[in-house]
């Protein structure tokens, strides 16, 4: 009996997965369209504000949605809090890289570099030694 239990649960876990992923999809082909028509306008938005005001957005919203994961944060180490200062900054360039790239080009080019980030990624952390190449990866 626990098995059906245990494979009805992973179903579910499955479906989802799928149904989170379909809409991250279409925010992120939102978001492009949404950039280039801000873009567009005579009244120009500027990439930089568009960049500080998405992030000073999301840090709200990713801490609420951790706290609500997992509880309140707590770091073992202090001295880690300057490696999450560094990745913040790192994050943060990323990001500012990509409106003004977005504000360069189209929202077609723009969907297509988000489409390879993930390869991108993949790549690099296997370059840096923080994942090992396999055939199913």
């Amino acid at each position: 009996f626990n098995e059906f239990k245990e494979e009805d649960e992973m179903k579910n876990n499955v479906a989802r997965a799928h149904i989170f992923l379909c809409i991250a999809a279409v925010i992120y082909s939102v978001y492009n369209v949404v950039l280039e028509l801000s873009f567009r306008d005579e009244k120009k938005l500027s990439a930089t504000g568009l960049s500080f005001f998405r992030e000073v957005a999301a840090v709200p919203c990713l801490y609420v949605l951790a706290y609500w994961r997992e509880g309140s944060p707590r770091l073992k180490h202090r001295n880690h809090i300057w490696l999450f200062m560094i990745l913040a900054f790192v994050l943060g360039s990323f990001q500012l890289c990509f409106v003004i790239g977005v504000s360069l080009t189209d929202a077609k080019t723009a969907a297509l570099f988000q489409c390879i980030e993930p390869t991108t990624a993949a790549v690099l952390a296997t370059v840096v030694g923080a994942e090992v190449c396999s055939i199913k990866k």
